[in-house]
């Protein structure tokens, strides 16, 4: 399942966008747990990675209306703006060619300098 398909569900079913469980929302779930893909520090579900926005600003307020108990009315909703940029730079390696030699086989292979590392 791709994550368009992913995020369809989740926002019919409309679970905890931090464990995926019902009855709760993300600000109020007990999971301590992020978004694991490598260099993301989101708090959601590594499934939901790369999802557009699950819900607005005003289906929030709903959803935090129907998780609480019937004679309970509290709303919360949260803003959150963020303005980056994307800029493509282009990363160039040092690298070498080295001989491997192995028994009968020899080998052409390229190592990586790594000018930052400490002896």
């Amino acid at each position: 399942m791709d994550i368009t398909d992913r995020s369809k569900v989740v926002r019919q079913s409309r679970p905890c966008l931090r464990c995926l469980k019902p009855g709760h929302l993300k600000q109020d779930c007990r999971s301590r747990g992020k978004c694991s893909v490598r260099g993301c520090k989101g708090t959601y579900h590594p499934l939901l990675h790369g999802a557009p926005r699950m819900y607005s600003n005003q289906d929030l307020g709903q959803s935090h209306l129907a998780a609480n108990s019937p004679g309970q009315h509290h709303a919360s909703v949260a803003t959150t703006r963020v303005n980056c940029q994307s800029i493509k730079v282009q990363v160039l390696c040092a690298v070498v060619p080295v001989l491997v030699t192995f028994g009968p086989t020899t080998c052409i292979v390229y190592a990586l300098l790594d000018s930052g590392a400490e002896v």
